[in-house]
């Protein structure tokens, strides 16, 4: 038996005006270098709830994104990627840098069990923005990478991709290089 054709629609990017509009709503929030993590890094949602100080190399300039034994926690791939940490994203980590711990904590301090939603579509609506999740903060950093003429391949590598029609699919398109 044959299933039903799945409709697709083109992939939600945040525009450079929808991403001022989203970390300005955000400023303030307990929320907002979580927010840009996932922006500037490409980071799941998962990734955020997990990623620790000692995963982030302000010296290197990288974040590292791993398998976590303690808490069971497994990348989507089961491999570690590292991530280029750049300058903008950097100037929001550096004055809440810690030695350790989780890097986004729920307002009493604790890991993320769930997303965070309550909070983010608050600030979602204060930006003005619908039609936006997490995974479009992440497809917002590789439309943003492969507009900026960054190869597919360093796209796959930093977004965690274990296919590579993945983000032929996603962002091929966007990049300056791209000959239909």
């Amino acid at each position: 038996v044959k299933g039903f054709a799945k409709e697709l629609n083109p992939p939600r990017f945040l525009s450079p005006e929808e991403i001022e509009r989203l970390l300005s709503a955000a400023t303030g929030s307990h929320l907002h270098a979580m927010i840009a993590t996932a922006i500037f890094a490409g980071l799941r949602v998962s990734e955020l709830r997990y990623l620790e100080w000692t995963d982030i190399d302000l010296e290197r300039d990288t974040i590292m994104v791993q398998n976590k034994q303690d808490w069971q926690y497994k990348t989507k791939s089961r491999k570690f990627r590292v991530i280029p940490l750049n300058d903008r994203l950097k100037k929001i980590l550096v004055p809440l840098a810690k030695s350790e711990g989780f890097c986004f904590p729920t307002p009493e301090g604790d890991r993320y069990y769930e997303q965070p939603k309550r909070a983010f579509y608050q600030i979602l609506k204060k930006a003005a923005l619908k039609g936006v999740g997490w995974h479009t903060l992440r497809k917002t950093f590789g439309s943003e990478l492969a507009r900026q003429g960054v190869s597919l391949l360093k796209i796959q590598k930093w977004m965690g991709h274990s296919d590579p029609r993945i983000t032929m699919q996603h962002y091929a398109h966007l990049s300056p290089t791209f000959d239909e």
